[in-house]
């Protein structure tokens, strides 16, 4: 048995930082397989699960497509990291994007034929 651990991943914290909380967590993930020696894709993805916590299991297990049975030529570590990956990446705000584009003013050194 492994004396090896992580803590919990924080799904419920400041969201505006939870890709950079994930993108933490996962790297420290990926040193504690290789340090533990773990490389069959179906005991990673328990790794991820177990060590990210319940919160983490809640998110997971409801994502479209994420807990897919083991088959011959699927990684279901892959799979499973790629679709957190996509929950948890930035969201952009339209309304925030359009208020930054308007903000955007023409500096006096530039003009239209330079660009």
């Amino acid at each position: 048995m492994s004396l090896l651990s992580l803590e919990k991943f924080d799904c419920n914290g400041e969201s505006t930082s939870v890709g950079v909380r994930w993108e933490r967590w996962k790297r420290a993930l990926f040193i504690y397989l290789e340090a533990s020696n773990i490389d069959k894709d179906v005991k990673k993805k328990a790794s991820l699960l177990h060590f990210g916590g319940l919160d983490l299991q809640e998110v997971f297990y409801n994502i479209p497509g994420a807990n897919i049975e083991p088959s011959e030529g699927v990684d279901v570590f892959e799979v499973a990291i790629s679709k957190l990956d996509s929950y948890f990446a930035p969201k952009q705000s339209r309304v925030y994007e359009r208020h930054t584009f308007r903000l955007l003013k023409q500096e006096p050194e530039e003009n239209l034929k330079n660009s």
